[in-house]
């Protein structure tokens, strides 16, 4: 009986390792025996994975394209589509530019799939799938960043076990299947929170500078690392360290050095017009965050909510850290909205603010007081309330469940959008691209596709995005009040440019497609 209960002390000493395997056997399984796909900028990452394995090099050669057309018709997905352009503003879709040197390279950094390209070389030898190389290195990468999490953060262990719990139940589960890096941001941000917490601020540079690598934002996350690493020097006295300090924050340059060697641009995303600052606004930074189909609070409701109350009572106390981590947020999100991409393709929430959801949850874990019982009854609600969140995916999210619909979620409203739209369309005036393409339910150039109608289910119209000349052609598309048409063409006789136009029960009905 005596060694009964040594072994199970033992096993409960231990139990964070035993946890950790069991999830890393799960996430392993799910990555090897699921079927790859192209989500989002997907064809480059693959296409890099495979010149990085084949040749050493990121220049798109015929033996890269051949092997990714073979792949891609086992996996009965679509052909590869690549077109060469010797124009740096042109061949956008297929995200490769051709450089003087005759050579094609990415618009985007290398870094995440280098990675890929070592775990697709010990796929090949095993017989495995290649194309896999991308979703086993999302698993692994959330391995090393619970693993992180468990063993290495500064938090006693119920808050390294809320940590852990809280990122592995975030949306950004749902990107472990997806071809691009927002896993591997995702876990790195979230591997450099757990080195700050424990006062390894040199390692919190260069996890963070690594991030930093695939999204360029995360680079304000490494300044605020940098400036507790300078003041910690000052204070220390160890002044020997800067070097090293300064060596860690160099990877967040790599990107800019590379392109101006490869491209003779610092970035040539912003070249070829897939990114702008001119789109920055007061708009997209609240479409940023509250949005109901993307943005981040419907998709972490309990960790936004409780981070909030931390931010009034913590200031109150004087308590300065979660006020720290939301000025790194808010300046993230500048930078971040800059794609001209608004409503692009996306798992639920939107794919640039995945790697932000480790800062909230580090800000609701650290700002939290495990001795007041409100915030031990407020921890307990955000768990349960992220665990029914994420589980529920696509369920909400999606209207009808089938691969067509999830691979097109970024082109359909979720259960939410459609409550307001459906009975509060006043209470929801998203960004135009975001109404328009969900609306139409395909990416679309809006002008062209004006008036765009939004309508329930009995095909009772609620909502409108259009400009005047949308108005006198109302008609064209349903019955319409005739008291609503001359008051709205009246009204908007002399507007210029697009609007948004609510609409009461009986004003309009769509007519049937």
């Amino acid at each position: 009986m005596g060694k009964i209960l040594a072994w199970g002390k033992w096993v409960l000493r231990h139990i964070d390792v035993f946890m950790l395997l069991l999830i890393t056997v799960v996430l392993l399984v799910l990555a090897l025996t699921d079927t790859p796909q192209r989500r989002g900028d997907g064809n480059e990452y693959y296409l890099m994975m495979l010149s990085l394995a084949n040749h050493r090099s990121t220049d798109l050669q015929s033996i890269d394209t051949d092997e990714y057309s073979r792949l891609r018709a086992v996996d009965k997905d679509e052909s590869i589509s690549f077109q060469e352009d010797d124009a740096l503003r042109s061949n956008l879709s297929s995200g490769y530019i051709k450089v003087i040197s005759g050579e094609s390279h990415s618009i985007h950094f290398w870094l995440y799939s280098l990675l890929a390209a070592l775990v697709m070389r010990l796929l090949r030898a095993s017989g495995l799938d290649p194309l896999l190389g991308l979703q086993v290195t999302n698993a692994l990468l959330l391995i090393f960043a619970l693993a992180m999490a468990l063993f290495y953060s500064g938090f006693d262990r119920f808050k390294r076990w809320l940590f852990s719990a809280l990122i592995l139940f975030s949306p950004a589960v749902w990107y472990l299947d997806w071809s691009g890096p927002e896993i591997f941001s995702f876990s790195l941000v979230v591997a450099s929170i757990a080195a700050f917490s424990n006062n390894k601020h040199g390692l919190a540079v260069l996890l963070g500078a690594l991030a930093s690598t695939q999204n360029p934002p995360i680079v304000f996350l490494v300044l605020f690392y940098l400036i507790y690493a300078g003041v910690d020097i000052w204070q220390s006295r160890r002044f020997r360290r800067i070097p090293l300090v300064v060596a860690a924050a160099m990877p967040a340059l790599a990107p800019t050095i590379y392109n101006i060697i490869t491209f003779e641009v610092a970035n040539p995303i912003y070249e070829v017009g897939a990114a702008s600052l001119s789109v920055i606004s007061l708009h997209r930074t609240w479409s940023f965050f509250v949005d109901l189909n993307q943005g981040i609070l419907p998709f972490i409701p309990g960790v936004i909510l409780f981070f909030i109350f931390l931010l009034v009572r913590n200031g109150k106390r004087k308590e300065m850290l979660i006020f720290e981590i939301s000025l790194v947020i808010l300046t993230m999100a500048l930078l971040a909205q800059t794609t001209t991409n608004w409503n692009s393709d996306a798992e639920g929430i939107m794919r640039y603010a995945v790697w932000f959801l480790p800062l909230f949850i580090w800000g609701v874990v650290a700002g939290a007081h495990l001795e007041f019982k409100t915030d031990k009854i407020c921890l307990a609600a955000v768990l349960v309330t992220e665990m029914i969140v994420v589980l529920s995916f696509p369920a909400w999210v999606i209207p009808q469940h089938t691969e067509f619909m999830k691979a097109t979620v970024y082109l359909q409203h979720n259960a939410i959008a459609r409550y307001v739209l459906d009975n509060h369309p006043s209470l929801y005036s998203p960004e135009q691209e975001i109404f328009a393409e969900r609306t139409i339910k395909q990416e679309v150039r809006i002008a062209e596709h004006l008036p765009i109608i939004y309508s329930r289910e009995d095909k009772t119209a609620t909502k409108i995005l259009t400009n005047d000349l949308g108005v006198r052609r109302l008609g064209d598309f349903g019955d319409v009040n005739p008291e609503f048409l001359r008051v709205q063409r009246d009204s908007h006789s002399l507007s210029d440019g697009i609007f948004y136009i609510n609409l009461s029960p009986g004003d309009m009905q769509v007519f049937e497609h």
